[in-house]
């Protein structure tokens, strides 16, 4: 019995360990910024080379006949808008999911708090979960 105790006091000190640290989540949050930016960055180049090359392409394009039934379709610039509209409607909804997952487990979290009787495992700083 007392090996059951050792290995499962040991798995949870394991489990703290890969939990992030308010240090761990300033670093996450500076390495996401870094990933936007570098994003922006690359989005921005493909969007100038679009640009040099539908200038360019245009120069180059023969005068054809409008493309039968084009006046129904919809604007793409329409259908972009209307496709972020909606995924921002479902990060929304997946947040207010998220959120209350945790509410409803919030009183089996605190029961697990309460059972450590004020104990809590300290973990280094230095920690990053992976």
């Amino acid at each position: 019995m007392a090996a059951a105790t050792e290995t499962m006091t040991a798995f949870q000190e394991h489990i703290l360990n890969l939990l992030p640290t308010a240090n761990a989540t300033e670093t996450i949050t500076a390495v996401q910024d870094q990933v936007l930016e570098s994003v922006r960055k690359g989005q921005d180049a493909v969007v100038s080379m679009v640009g040099m090359w539908a200038q360019a392409a245009t120069s180059l394009m023969p005068e054809t006949h409008p493309l039968p039934f084009a006046d129904r379709m919809p604007d793409a610039t329409a259908v972009v808008e209307s496709t972020f509209a909606f995924l921002d409607r479902f990060l929304a909804a997946q947040k207010d999911f998220a959120t209350a997952i945790l509410d409803a487990a919030r009183p089996f979290l605190a029961a697990g708090e309460a059972s450590n009787n004020g104990k809590t495992a300290s973990r280094p700083a230095s920690k990053i979960a992976t």
